[in-house]
């Protein structure tokens, strides 16, 4: 579905609560309910991530290529229309998940006064208002939907605390993962044995560790898909024509 079909009974349905229409159109409900617009690789990424039977994802780049609001919006997008969806947020370092990726949750899921959100928006209500949760500061506390669903996030060097997670409808979303040591990398990765998903992102920094052996070693196990920075200047060609 593109950018631009999104039916207005599924509009009428988001403005009650209900986001099952946009279960297949993740770029429809980042314009409808977040109020931004997204490019072809963050849809890609999107995509992949609900579809895609390996269920492993990686995803390599360079800087400024929308990495932050990617994964941000697909955590939103996910719980908001998978029935008992939960996503763990997690990053190399605990200032990098919350001063960066979780700090973007948090802008997405309530700022009402966002001016862009607002020109782009279908509903004048945030998603806060529309799940009736709030968004703690604290990643670990994290976002809480009354009937179950949950946003929460950790960054941890302990093996026991990166595992033990289950569920269909489970994503876990590693950022800056090229910094999550490999007993870390592996214990996401037995959490999707259940049917979870994992979505690895980050930008190359050494050519070791876990992050990197996926691309170099593991890719039968693994989707690995790369965005040259160079490609932004495509992105902004397509922002200015919408």
């Amino acid at each position: 579905m593109s950018q631009t079909e999104t039916s207005e009974a599924t509009r009428a349905l988001a403005a009650e609560g209900d986001f099952s229409g946009y279960v297949d159109d993740y770029a429809g409900f980042c314009r409808d309910i977040l109020g931004i617009r997204v490019w072809s690789r963050q849809i890609e990424m999107a995509n992949t991530v609900a579809n895609d039977p390996k269920k492993l994802i990686a995803y390599r780049s360079g800087q400024k290529t929308g990495k932050t609001t990617g994964n941000a919006s697909i955590a939103l997008w996910w719980i908001a229309t998978r029935r008992k969806g939960v996503v763990i947020v997690t990053s190399s370092s605990g200032s990098q998940l919350k001063n960066q990726l979780w700090k973007e949750i948090r802008r997405l899921f309530e700022d009402p006064k966002d001016v862009d959100r607002l020109a782009i928006a279908k509903t004048a209500r945030t998603l806060k208002e529309l799940l009736g949760a709030d968004c703690s500061l604290d990643p670990a506390t994290g976002i809480r939907v009354p009937d179950g669903r949950a946003i929460f996030g950790f960054s941890t060097n302990k093996t026991d605390r990166a595992g033990g997670y289950s569920g269909a409808e489970l994503l876990i979303l590693a950022d800056e993962a090229s910094g999550i040591d490999a007993s870390i990398g592996e214990a996401l990765e037995g959490n999707c044995v259940g049917g979870g998903r994992l979505l690895a992102t980050g930008t190359p920094l050494e050519p070791i560790g876990w992050f990197f052996d996926i691309f170099q070693k593991r890719q039968e196990a693994w989707v690995c898909r790369r965005i040259d920075s160079r490609e932004t200047y495509d992105r902004t060609l397509a922002f200015a024509r919408q």
